[in-house]
């Protein structure tokens, strides 16, 4: 399992982390500011997690792989009996990246892992994904400064499709992982801006405060506490017991919308929602 992994590994040190609005002219109020933020060594997957690792997970673990119907749309529900169908609709085959994972699904993913291999695997960082993802320049994409054209590079991956740039031409399934060889990232990272969109282990601080806060400290940041998160909830009237108030972030462009390929590009969704554009790849930590 280890070697069926492929792990990089990405070296201690800084980079230049968020976005710079007068570089960046389509960057939001989330991505900044720009800062420079220091990592210690770890490991992160050269690609998505696949459905083949994933089939290898539930076969060894029985781990029950299900939905809450209030976190996938009624259309889904209506046409799908499980999320191993829905899985195959979108992702049709082992080398494809495994998507309608939850929040919570990737981090029993993490534990097996953790148990199997006896290593400190966990998901990332929103840091250690965006150093991954860009370097430590701080350059817009994972291949560097220049911009490309969705459109074009859609219907390169999908030359039996008509593509225009209306809904209905958008492409329908997944990709394989690893399959744009030329987009890698300065570490050899692949599927970061195109393909799906992946959790990491941080909560979405929807204050804002956290990456604007100048006393935040920029040492291996681990995104907003769990205590703060709590506080916030609270001040809110937010139940504690509501998980599905909470957000977890998530990074990457993904195929099945208009992609979104730069590198401080953030999103966020409730922990307990799936769907067709959202995996998972895993870390290792050495400290």
């Amino acid at each position: 399992m280890n070697s069926m992994l492929d792990m990089v590994i990405i070296p201690e040190g800084s980079f230049l982390m968020g976005a710079d609005p007068e570089v960046e002219i389509n960057a939001e109020y989330e991505e900044q500011p720009q800062r420079e933020v220091w990592l210690s060594t770890y490991a992160i997957q050269r690609t998505p997690v696949t459905v083949g690792q994933w089939q290898k997970f539930l076969r060894d673990t029985d781990y029950n792989w299900s939905y809450d119907n209030e976190t996938l749309s009624v259309s889904f529900r209506d046409f799908y009996s499980s999320l191993p169908n829905l899985a195959a609709e979108f992702s049709p085959g082992e080398m494809y990246p495994i998507v309608f994972v939850s929040w919570f699904d990737a981090c029993q993913f993490t534990q097996w892992l953790k148990e199997t291999l006896g290593g400190a695997y966990a998901l990332p960082t929103e840091a250690q994904w965006e150093k991954a993802c860009r370097g430590q320049n701080g350059q817009l994409y994972p291949w560097g400064n220049q911009e490309v054209d969705w459109l074009e590079e859609i219907a390169l991956l999908y030359p039996d499709r008509n593509i225009t740039n209306t809904k209905g031409s958008y492409p329908k399934t997944n990709q394989p992982v690893g399959c744009c060889l030329e987009k890698q990232s300065p570490y050899g990272c692949l599927d970061m801006w195109q393909n799906v969109s992946e959790w990491c282990s941080d909560w979405y601080d929807s204050t804002g405060k956290y990456y604007h806060d100048p006393n935040t400290n920029w040492v291996n940041p681990h995104g907003v506490t769990v205590e703060e998160f709590k506080k916030h909830c609270q001040t809110l009237g937010l139940s504690l017991s509501d998980v599905n108030v909470y957000s977890k972030v998530y990074r990457g462009g993904h195929l099945l919308s208009s992609g979104w390929p730069r590198c401080t590009y953030r999103g966020h969704q409730s922990p307990r929602s799936c769907g067709p554009d959202i995996g998972f790849r895993v870390v290792l930590n050495y400290q």
